[in-house]
């Protein structure tokens, strides 16, 4: 895949394969999660949302494989229930297989699964999400010289409270940083979907 093909791409799946040997576990799950909460409103409250939020957790290293499991038990169970079917769990029914499988083997299933059966509208969706997560052409790395005290602590608010609508904030510390790469500067201001995982703040993270 080119990187023109990459910007054009409307089939997630070809993405997602294109990522193999290139995506982190982290990165992975962190995606399958955000196709989680792009339905969020579909997900009864409860075991569901908790469960998407642990693999979050997990993702970052805040909680262990067991704590996982712990999360999914009680999804394992809506899955089969009415409740789910009527809630919209349906669509994303095999990411349950993430909760079984905390290694990189799960992290592709449910990177794969949560693409598998989407609407035309919702793979359009995760196309963004990817183009927001990874970052396969031009590798970059930070300078150091960009992580002012203002841009750490934008960083860090951004990625912790979800505050994604400040990411033109961000460039504008990083421009005062002396940041003046078009592709770090053009990500923030754009229009998005940005969401945990997002490249730019993973870069000023060091997350991978």
């Amino acid at each position: 895949m080119t990187e023109a093909e990459w910007l054009a791409c409307t089939d997630p799946q070809k993405m997602v394969e294109f990522l193999w040997e290139r995506a982190s576990d982290r990165k992975l799950r962190l995606f399958a999660c955000a196709c989680c909460r792009r339905i969020w409103d579909l997900l009864p409250e409860g075991p569901s949302r908790r469960a998407v939020e642990a693999s979050e957790r997990f993702a970052d290293g805040e909680i262990d494989a067991d704590d996982l499991q712990r999360n999914w038990t009680a999804v394992r169970r809506l899955v089969a229930s009415d409740e789910a079917r009527v809630g919209g769990w349906n669509r994303l029914t095999a990411a349950e297989t993430e909760a079984r499988d905390a290694s990189r083997s799960g992290a592709w299933s449910a990177a794969h699964s949560v693409v598998a059966d989407s609407s035309p509208d919702e793979r359009r969706g995760q196309c963004d999400l990817l183009r927001d997560i990874f970052h396969p052409f031009h590798p970059l790395a930070v300078q150091s010289v960009w992580l002012t005290e203002e841009v750490k602590a934008l960083t860090e608010e951004i990625y912790r409270e979800r505050t994604f609508d400040r990411m033109p904030v961000l460039a504008g510390a990083l421009t005062r940083a002396g940041c003046q790469d078009a592709d770090v500067l053009a990500h923030c201001r754009g229009a998005g979907p940005h969401v945990r995982g997002c490249w730019v703040i993973d870069l000023l993270m060091d997350r991978k």
